[in-house]
């Protein structure tokens, strides 16, 4: 073979042997960066929102734990463990740079059927994250939402309502 042959076999299995392998990205810090994260944009007003589900947990490093967070796939259903699962969050970052006016409302469903909601932030900001807490204190299913509306109360962008079910005993995490 010649060089230049040798040379385009090489590269060529490298391309291979790369993009058949399994990459985790990780931040300089050594936590994960997600995968599952979500990105939409209103033409009209140029707001950005991206979106992301986190589940944190215990890491142990000897008697002494960190939190750490796996990130999950918020238009799909999870089973979350009771036990393994310190919280769930929904982190929400909304980048307005034309400065409209918008509100950031949310709705929780619980198992026995209660709700919870409310605004969590209403005005023209450029840039805002905000954190959504969802409940993993009792077993059973819950949805939630969240929506953002422009100053005549329209919604920006259309979103279907995200579930989890909370489960109790040593299981940890499955799809379903």
């Amino acid at each position: 073979m010649h060089s230049k042959a040798k040379l385009a076999f090489f590269i060529l299995l490298m391309l291979a042997v790369a993009g058949c392998a399994k990459k985790m990205v990780i931040n300089v810090d050594g936590m994960p960066i997600s995968t599952n994260e979500y990105n939409l944009t209103n033409d009209e007003t140029g707001i950005r929102v991206v979106f992301i589900l986190a589940r944190y947990y215990k890491d142990y490093e000897g008697e002494e734990y960190i939190l750490k967070p796996e990130y999950l796939d918020a238009l799909e259903s999870h089973r979350v463990s009771l036990e393994d699962t310190e919280r769930l969050v929904l982190h929400i970052k909304v980048i307005n740079l034309k400065k409209s006016f918008y509100s950031l409302n949310w709705e929780i469903n619980e198992p026995d059927e209660s709700k919870a909601g409310g605004v969590l932030y209403a005005g023209k900001l450029s840039r805002k994250d905000y954190y959504l807490k969802l409940p993993v204190s009792k077993p059973g299913a819950y949805s939630y939402s969240f929506e953002l509306t422009n100053a005549d109360r329209e919604g920006l962008f259309s979103l279907p309502r995200m579930g989890y079910k909370v489960k109790g005993g040593a299981n940890t995490l499955s799809n379903r």
